[in-house]
């Protein structure tokens, strides 16, 4: 659908992306920077919901379709193998962490990201001298 001009100002969206061209009036960029705030929701590990287990955790979003999930693992810490309903996603972020599937243990490189379907048995542990960070994204 090609849109005019008029369409574009009219949603308070500046010329420019109708034109390409960069000469917003200063009201129709803090009218775009005014909207775009308010449609976004920033969590920091501050203010995030704590989750109530043996380690250090945060949820650091959650929707009905997901929940991202920050944990933090001390030298030697594990999370004992477990299933669950829901697929999850988890992205290594710090550390040294294997992922404990049955008698396999994987090692994870740092920004490895693996996929675990529901109802398979996962763990993680920290085989590092340092504190690990996992970003874990379940599928609800």
């Amino acid at each position: 659908m090609v849109r005019s001009k008029d369409d574009f100002q009219k949603a308070g969206i500046c010329s420019h992306a109708y034109n390409r061209q960069s000469d917003c009036t200063k009201a129709e960029k803090e009218k775009r920077v005014k909207t775009s705030q308010e449609k976004v929701k920033i969590v920091s590990l501050s203010n995030a919901t704590i989750i109530p287990l043996n380690l250090e955790g945060y949820k650091i979003h959650s929707s009905s379709a997901l929940e991202v999930i920050h944990l933090c693992l001390k030298p030697g810490q594990d999370i004992p193998l477990h299933a669950n309903q829901f697929d999850i996603v988890a992205c290594l972020i710090k550390g040294e962490v294997t992922l404990n599937m049955g008698e396999s243990n994987i090692p994870l490189a740092l920004y490895d990201t693996v996929e675990v379907e529901k109802n398979m048995d996962r763990g993680f542990t920290n085989y590092g001298t340092i504190e690990a960070r996992l970003i874990i994204i379940k599928k609800l």
